[in-house]
Parts: structure tokens; sequence; C-alpha cells
């Protein structure tokens, strides 16, 4: 499971420097410290995406949202210490699965 270093990390690459979102990624890992690793069956789905971006009217928090997701799907299959890498290399091929499904 990414650290929260990594989400934000993530959010400076997509979105420029300075320009990051610990809301967002509080809000999607809020039941983390209940279920650990299980917490991803709450608030990791388009609906967390939409209900962001409906309470921010904010395109790049909600997309934040989306990259969270993918990042947590990604870490699973290579590790922490690539899934940037990864996800950056899927981000440029057009090839990566839906991150809601």
């Amino acid at each position: 499971m990414p650290s929260h270093t990594l989400h934000i990390t993530l959010d400076e690459l997509i979105f420029g420097r300075g320009n990051f979102y610990p809301e967002v990624h509080k809000y999607l890992d809020q039941m983390q410290p209940l279920m650990q690793s299980n917490h991803r069956k709450f608030f990791h789905d388009q609906t967390a995406v939409n209900e962001i971006y409906e309470s921010t009217g904010d395109w790049n928090k909600a997309m934040s949202a989306y990259y969270h997701i993918l990042l947590d799907q990604i870490s699973d299959e290579v590790g922490q210490e690539h899934a940037i890498s990864e996800l950056l290399t899927r981000m440029n091929l057009g090839v990566y699965k839906n991150a809601t499904d």
C-alpha cells in the first residue's frame, strides 16, 4: 500500500510542483486505521471520485483521487518502489485498467 508521501509525489508530478491534495488522500484512506489494507473496499471507486468533484468543483482533486486508486492497484502489482514509474509508463502508453473496476 503506497504511503501518502507517494500519493503527494504523484500529485506534484501530474499537477505541478506545489499542487498536491492531502485532504483527498485522507478522505480516500479514512477507513485504513480500522481496516488496514481492506480499507480499499470503501472510498476507492468512481463514486468517491465523483463525490470529490461534486463537493469541491475541483477537477484536479477528482483526478488526484482517480490516480490515488490507480497507484494503489499498481503498487499491489509491482511494489511501492516501482509504482509511480509503472503508473507513468502506463499513462504514457495509454495502457492501464480502469481504476474503478
